[in-house]
């Protein structure tokens, strides 16, 4: 997986395309926005991901982002 980023406004938005490239040949080129709000204390993660070729690609990565969050959490906990 790869991208480009197209929007940095630290410390609120990321925002980027992400390009996975399967075995297959195909290629899945998506949008990514990232806002993080900042609520006194904490800090609320959004996330939407955008431009799906068909839903079940999307249910697809829907059901990573969780995970991926995880890690992000736990690591950001250790530091």
């Amino acid at each position: 997986e790869h991208g480009r980023y197209e929007n940095v406004d630290t410390p609120t938005q990321l925002v980027y395309t992400l390009q996975r490239d399967d075995a297959d040949q195909t290629s899945c080129v998506t949008r990514v926005a990232v806002e993080f709000v900042d609520l006194g204390g904490s800090t609320r993660l959004e996330l939407e991901q955008s431009g799906f070729e068909s839903e079940a690609l999307r249910d697809e990565h829907a059901a990573r982002w969780p995970r991926l969050i995880d890690t992000l959490i736990n690591y950001l906990s250790a530091i």
